[in-house]
């Protein structure tokens, strides 16, 4: 015999426990576990797909941050090309721009001869 009683109640426990004659104490207690039971079973299973989801979308931010990677990698070459180039275009109109000072210290040189030679009644 079980003497006793049962904790979360307070109610005398006075018969054997026996699966084939439950007592109603015994048959509350296991329908409080039984849905304990579930809804922590539901709760972690709710929590492991949360988990799972969470997992997902680190995976994906990853693999959008690799690909924003190389785009600024791609973005990065091509502005430093075009920096090369600009440069370039820049030495070569220095470049000219030396030729065309010459050029007019020439032909303001020439001019002044010319000048010079048409008071003289050269030309």
């Amino acid at each position: 015999m079980f003497r006793g009683s049962v904790k979360c109640t307070g109610y005398p426990l006075h018969s054997p426990v026996s699966p084939s004659f439950p007592l109603p104490c015994v048959t509350v207690c296991h329908h409080i576990s039984t849905g304990v039971y579930y809804i922590t079973s539901v709760s972690i299973f709710l929590q492991k797909a949360e988990i799972k989801k969470k997992k997902f979308e680190h995976e994906d931010v990853g693999v959008r941050l690799y690909d924003t990677q190389e785009t600024v990698t791609k973005q990065q070459a091509l502005i430093h090309s075009y920096h090369e180039t600009v440069s370039k275009i820049s030495k070569i109109r220095q470049e000219m721009e030396a030729q065309v000072e010459a050029h007019k210290k020439t032909y303001e040189y020439e001019q002044q001869k010319l000048h010079t030679a048409q008071k003289k009644g050269y030309i």
